[in-house]
This record gives structure tokens, C-alpha cells and sequence, in this order.
């Protein structure tokens, strides 16, 4: 049976009410993140590493690629990761924030990305 609350947060000077569904079990979550900082110049590397740091310091799995970040965990602790990669960039002075996040669960079976990384290698060398 679902229940809901609603709880209040605080990102960093703004209050901010979100309703919570109570569920049951955790969603596992694997995403591909891709955060940009606009207004900082054409160097985003310090942006990113700020970011990068805070994904560390949730403890969640991760790694970093070229153009993005693949993060996974459990739903709620995946989306606080990426509102703190949010609040890292903007405490950094970044005055806006553009990203895409794709976003895959499943609900038969629990699987890492690598997995499947090594699921793909693996059927390349069957070739």
C-alpha cells in the first residue's frame, strides 16, 4: 500500500516542498549523468571535479567517462547525489546548470553497469 508525505528541504536559501511516496522496497537506479556548468568559461574541470567529489562522498558507485558521469544506487540516494553535484557547482559561482541524466531501472533482477559492460565485451570476443 503507497503512502505519502510531504517534506521539506532546504537547497541551500530556498525552501522547497517535494511529496514522498513510501513504497515497499528500493528502485534501484543506474544513471548516466552529464552536468554543465554555463556562465564559468570555457574550462569546466574544476566544475566537474567539484561535482565528482560529491558523488565520492555519498559512497555510491560511480565513473567517470568523457562526457559524463554513470552513477547507481538507490533511487533517492542517486537523485540527492546529483542535487549535491548541483549545490557543489553552484557554491563554486556557476550561475546556471544544464544537464541531461538518462535514467534505467529494472525490476527483474538487480545489475551494475559494469555488468553490463563486461556482458558487451564478453559477446565481442564471441565475434
Amino acid at each position: 500500500m503507497e503512502d505519502s508525505l510531504l517534506r521539506r528541504k532546504e537547497l541551500g536559501n530556498i525552501h522547497v516542498m517535494t511529496k514522498k511516496v513510501k513504497r515497499e522496497g528500493n528502485i534501484w537506479v543506474s544513471v548516466d549523468l552529464c552536468l554543465v556548468p554555463i556562465g564559468v568559461g570555457v574550462s569546466l574541470s574544476p566544475y566537474i571535479a567539484a561535482c565528482q567529489k560529491a558523488i565520492k562522498e555519498t559512497g555510491l558507485t560511480y565513473q567517470l567517462g568523457p562526457n559524463g558521469t554513470a552513477i547507481e544506487g538507490d533511487w533517492d540516494e542517486v537523485f540527492d547525489c546529483i542535487q549535491a553535484c548541483h549545490l557543489a557547482v553552484h557554491d563554486l559561482g556557476a550561475p546556471r546548470i544544464y544537464t541531461t541524466l538518462k535514467v534505467n531501472t529494472r525490476t527483474d533482477r538487480k545489475q551494475s553497469f559494469q555488468e553490463k559492460v563486461q556482458r558487451v565485451a564478453s559477446s565481442m570476443q564471441e565475434m
